[in-house]
């Protein structure tokens, strides 16, 4: 328990630094932002250093969801519109 509360401490820490400072460095994602990590690495190529410069998260936080099948993007049916930023 103590290890959850100290981990929602340091996430709740980065999200208000986040808001001050533009988001350098983040390491605690949101489904959303997985999700356009795994279509930038997966789908369109890109390299870890990549795409954690321009979502500016954390060095390693790319790596550190494992190698491309570990961790992947399961969509059931097409794309809708609501799909259209990570995916266009």
């Amino acid at each position: 328990m103590k290890a959850r509360e100290r981990l929602q401490q340091e996430a709740e820490a980065e999200f208000a630094n986040t808001s001050r400072d533009g988001g350098g460095g983040r390491r605690f994602l949101d489904v959303s932002t997985i999700r356009q990590i795994l279509v930038l690495r997966d789908e369109k190529g890109m390299g870890g250093g990549d795409i954690e410069k321009s979502l500016g998260l954390g060095e390693g936080v790319v790596g550190a969801l494992g190698q491309k099948g570990v961790v992947g993007d399961v969509r059931v049916g097409k794309a809708t519109a609501e799909d259209a930023g990570l995916y266009g």
